[in-house]
């Protein structure tokens, strides 16, 4: 068995390598949140790896050919549909969810789902994701919040600004947070891995769980203020090239990769702490 932070470690790792990969190879084609999903989708694999590492009783799992053929036809259905080319909507929802689907029927019996409900539910999360924001227009939320806190920011270094609606004017300044700018998908992922962790790396403390499931949202939130933060820096300082590099694609990469570093390592200490106590009441 691997010690459990080293895990965390790799996990955290993995996060980065595969914001940069998706990155380099998707270039600037696509919209952003469609590449934050295909991240989210690659981490949830990973998770779902990470879950079935130390549970011994998947090594003697064999699924039937015919659902393995199954599986491996919604996979192939899923990586070809046409939502993979453009941006993810209600109705593509499903399509990450029979990329699972597919996956699971590789991995597990359809008749042992009762068993592994919760290796579903990971392997759910991108569509659940998708389902959420437009149930809850989660976007347009969140780009007001985000416009209220850097006001917030704005008022402790002593700058007056007002905010209308989405948009916050300071000078003769005026920045308006729509889509990535709003830190819809450095949450996403930064949710994705706490649940990830909590089911992967089980904690038995009600309390830390309750911390854990609080916190990971206030620090994608607060990494993404520290981002839209720099970002009226450079549109004061009217450097439009450092504006281009954190608006786009890298920039959310940047920030989302740091929200879950910080999480990871919060999760670490506690887990570390735990395993220290432990050992302190065994001897």
């Amino acid at each position: 068995m691997i010690y459990y932070p080293a895990k965390i470690k790799i996990f955290s790792l993995i996060v980065i390598v595969s914001s940069v990969l998706v990155s380099i190879l998707a270039g600037d084609s696509g919209h952003v949140y469609k590449k934050f999903l295909l991240i989210d989708l690659f981490l949830i694999w990973f998770g779902v790896y990470l879950c079935i590492l130390d549970n011994k009783s998947f090594y003697y799992l064999r699924p039937s050919k015919i659902q393995s053929l199954i599986g491996l036809v919604l996979l192939i259905f899923g990586f070809t549909h046409p939502w993979f080319q453009f941006s993810p909507d209600l109705h593509g929802s499903a399509v990450p969810l029979i990329v699972s689907l597919g996956l699971f029927m590789l991995i597990a019996p359809l008749r042992l789902f009762h068993r592994y409900i919760k290796l579903f539910f990971i392997l759910s999360l991108a569509s659940i994701e998708i389902i959420v924001d437009y149930v809850f227009n989660l976007t347009n939320k969140l780009s007001h919040i985000s416009a209220n806190l850097l006001d917030i920011v704005f008022m402790f270094f002593g700058i007056d600004s007002s905010v209308i609606g989405n948009s916050i004017i300071w000078s003769d300044y005026k920045m308006t947070i729509i889509g990535a700018c709003s830190g819809k998908e450095i949450l996403f992922q930064t949710i994705t891995i706490s649940i990830i962790f909590l089911l992967a790396f089980p904690l038995k403390n009600k309390y830390q769980i309750i911390f854990l499931s609080i916190i990971a949202p206030i620090i994608a939130l607060l990494s993404n203020l520290a981002r839209i933060s720099l970002l009226s820096l450079f549109i004061s300082l009217n450097n439009i090239w450092l504006f281009d590099r954190f608006h786009g694609m890298w920039g959310s990469l940047i920030f989302g990769s740091l929200a879950s570093i910080i999480f990871a390592k919060i999760y670490i200490k506690i887990v570390e702490r735990n395993l220290s106590n432990l050992d302190l009441n065994e001897s």
